[in-house]
């Protein structure tokens, strides 16, 4: 079969020879095809294989996570080979050629297709296994490992978000179990009223308050959480979640758009405890490893509800309390609401 026909080549990006790139697009560098045979292959000798020792079992799931990585390689390299042929089909104007590459395509496909199925049967596997351990870990004590706080500041005494991070042992030794305690409320302050055109009664006005969503952002020193490794929260009494999100370790925090009664409150409000948040994946274990947890609010009329607003007072007074507690607000909480610096 020629090189141009192989499904197992990917391509090298070179295209020269004709107005995009001539030729049937080939690979004379990279053979996808044979690492994904040959990871696909070891990866379940390796998982039908029996073990009775842990640590085995720990070793062979970490060489089944460096075969997933190379296989995501070999998977982005045939598919960056898939979009130069579409590229190098929709320029091309030749008869003859365009069928070539139609049917490269074809080929090349089917080909991207079985690298898929094979990268999501080995992610199947990895989280049956790691199913298996974390149930064999949930049904065995759990151990708090010891850490050192560093530092922590929680703006407004904690009454407005409130954060906790602990640390536990895991089923592997390079990976730590990371869990959180956090807590919203809706403090009332006393803001001062700097503009003497605002006409109102007292120089200082009590304002009760509260958010309607936030982000806690994680920070690591010899360490990382992937997203697959963290959990999302639920508080289903007070109708809120934190979903993780993003390739950074971060969770979005908002009311969740389930319907709620009319005696609930439409802002983060009350408290979940010992949640887990997800797997922290140490680099190195001779050397200290820090956590850096902050929540953070944009200060802004969509985030941000006075709870008190429908007090009898006028919309020039409304207002007013708007426009006061956003500027109060954004000198206090520029940066973060609640911090905690922990070094394991």
């Amino acid at each position: 079969m020629p090189d141009s026909q192989d499904p197992k080549k990917v391509s090298n990006n070179d295209l020269r020879g004709s107005q995009f790139g001539g030729g049937l697009i080939n690979a004379d560098t990279v053979n996808a095809g044979r690492i994904g045979d040959d990871i696909y292959n070891i990866h379940f000798e390796q998982q039908t294989a029996t073990s009775g020792n842990l640590v085995q079992s720990q070793n062979q799931t970490e060489r089944s996570l460096c075969f997933r990585d190379s296989l995501e390689k070999a998977y982005n390299l045939q598919n960056r080979k898939v979009a130069n042929i579409r590229m190098a089909l929709v320029i091309e104007t030749d008869p003859t050629r365009k069928f070539q590459y139609e049917h490269q395509l074809q080929e090349e496909e089917c080909r991207l297709k079985e690298l898929d199925d094979r990268l999501n049967a080995i992610e199947e596997q990895l989280k049956s296994t790691e199913d298996s351990i974390l149930y064999k870990h949930e049904h065995s004590p759990v151990k708090a490992i010891k850490t050192k706080l560093v530092h922590d500041e929680h703006k407004f005494e904690g009454k407005l978000v409130l954060i906790q991070v602990d640390v536990y042992e895991h089923s592997l030794p390079k990976e730590v179990c990371i869990k959180l305690s956090i807590s919203f409320g809706a403090p009332e302050i006393n803001i001062p009223n700097f503009n003497p055109l605002l006409r109102l009664k007292n120089k200082t006005t009590d304002i009760k308050y509260g958010i309607k969503n936030g982000e806690l952002n994680l920070d690591f020193q010899n360490g990382k959480m992937p997203l697959n490794r963290r959990e999302n929260l639920i508080n289903e009494n007070n109708n809120w979640e934190g979903m993780a999100v993003g390739s950074l370790p971060s969770w979005q925090f908002s009311i969740k758009n389930e319907s709620k009664s009319e005696n609930q409150l439409e802002i983060l409000y009350g408290n979940i405890k010992n949640e887990v948040l997800g797997i922290l994946e140490l680099l190195d274990l001779n050397v200290a490893s820090e956590i850096n947890a902050y929540f953070k609010i944009s200060i802004n009329r969509i985030n941000i509800a006075i709870i008190d607003l429908d007090d009898g007072t006028n919309k020039k007074q409304k207002e007013t309390k708007i426009g006061l507690l956003l500027k109060y607000l954004k000198s206090e909480l520029e940066n973060y609401v609640s911090k905690v610096v922990i070094q394991i």
